[in-house]
């Protein structure tokens, strides 16, 4: 089998199978950005619980942990461009039941649950298929700049799928909404379908999943670089996790705000995402990558996870998760970059999944102790707590 290099080596940076790639992404993560904004807002027009949101957000973030480096094997082992195909099916088929079991008055709060769930599942699928296809698609050399075009194509749905989908909730109510959310998904699978993907041609057997997914962890503990990434990851995820797992109860119940500005306050992570996007590749290019990330875990710790923690306004709101999410994005950007150039291609999902699922272990612990807290002692408490975790991974 070519490497990655060999594979990639006469074609240029921007070609038609790139950008065609980048514009079903850009569908597919508009349906997540309205996603984002339709599930909170449907869990707390059910319940008007801030532990329930915390829950779901805990239940949804499972998968990344139980059974992501099994996912990472298949995508190592089965064509990428069918799972892609198949997941982004599929998440289309989970958001149309919602409407449909609200219909027929089927529709509980248990369902909920799991369609955080399987949603997550299937979106890992395709968000590490695609990072494992991107470096079979550019020269390597140009990773860094690919990754900023794909995360300003996340970063402008970002942006934009709060807004459509406060208009939506507003024009047309939740499930309506979900259901034309849904339609996103399928752009996505027709785009990858016309995409001429490097595919791998083993085998899979069930007996040899666990070995796989271990050699994955092994691969990942063997690194310290790789230990040192899942160590930050977990830290930041813990202080952002209480802030996304309760958003819509901060500004529906604490802010009394509707869907219009809590629209803004998600967007407003689309918009400091697009200018992370645009400076990163420059910024790495000029300064040393350590240097880098430590600015910007100083940056997002002390000025925006504090702003969004001790004003309680929806403007400082919009802006302190605003920065504090610009960073993020811009950490996750060189990290991911650094991740396609040291680890092999030919086993780069088992060691992402084993990432993701370490990194992902302070999520549920964040969204199940946020909506305790905010009950508790409110809001502000509650999230100036978590702030500092933040400020921790320095």
């Amino acid at each position: 089998m070519l490497s990655p290099a060999e594979t990639v080596k006469a074609k240029s940076h921007w070609n038609p199978q790139f950008s065609l790639l980048l514009f079903g992404l850009l569908l597919s993560k508009l349906g997540t950005g309205i996603y984002m904004l339709s599930l909170p807002w449907l869990a707390y027009d059910l319940t008007g619980s801030s532990l329930i949101l915390g829950s779901v957000f805990a239940v949804e973030m499972l998968p990344y942990i139980l059974l992501m480096p099994f996912g990472g094997v298949l995508i190592d082992k089965m064509s990428r461009k069918k799972i892609m195909i198949v997941s982004d099916v599929l998440r289309c088929i989970v958001l149309l039941s919602v409407p449909v079991l609200f219909g027929v008055g089927l529709l509980e709060v248990g369902y909920i649950y799991l369609l955080s769930f399987s949603m997550s599942v299937l979106s890992f699928m395709v968000e590490v298929s695609l990072m494992a296809i991107v470096p079979t698609m550019v020269p390597f050399d140009h990773l860094t700049r690919a990754n900023s075009h794909i995360q300003m194509i996340e970063n402008i749905s970002t942006l934009a799928g709060p807004l459509l989908a406060a208009f939506l909730l507003g024009a047309y109510g939740t499930y309506m909404t979900l259901a034309l959310n849904a339609f996103a998904f399928l752009v996505m699978a027709f785009c990858v379908l016309f995409i001429n993907v490097q595919e791998n041609k083993q085998q899979v057997q069930l007996q040899s999943l666990i070995q796989d997914a271990k050699e994955g962890l092994r691969y990942l503990w063997g690194s310290q670089t790789l230990r040192i990434i899942a160590w930050v990851s977990i830290l930041c995820n813990l202080g952002m996790g209480i802030v996304l797992s309760t958003l819509v109860f901060y500004m529906r119940n604490i802010l009394q705000v509707d869907e219009h500005h809590t629209s803004f306050v998600y967007a407003s992570i689309g918009i400091f995402g697009i200018v992370a996007s645009v400076v990163t590749g420059p910024l790495a290019n000029r300064w040393k990558k350590g240097v880098l990330l430590y600015s910007l875990l100083f940056m997002g710790g002390l000025v925006g996870a504090v702003t969004f923690a001790m004003i309680p306004h929806w403007i400082t709101a919009a802006i302190g998760i605003g920065v504090w999410a610009g960073c993020i994005i811009s950490i996750n950007i060189l990290l991911n970059a650094y991740k396609q150039e040291i680890v092999e291609n030919t086993i780069f999902g088992r060691v992402e999944g084993a990432l993701t699922s370490i990194a992902y272990i302070s999520f549920p612990i964040a969204g199940l102790l946020g909506g305790y807290l905010i009950e508790q002692v409110g809001s502000r408490d509650g999230f100036g707590c978590f702030s500092r975790n933040h400020c921790l991974s320095l």
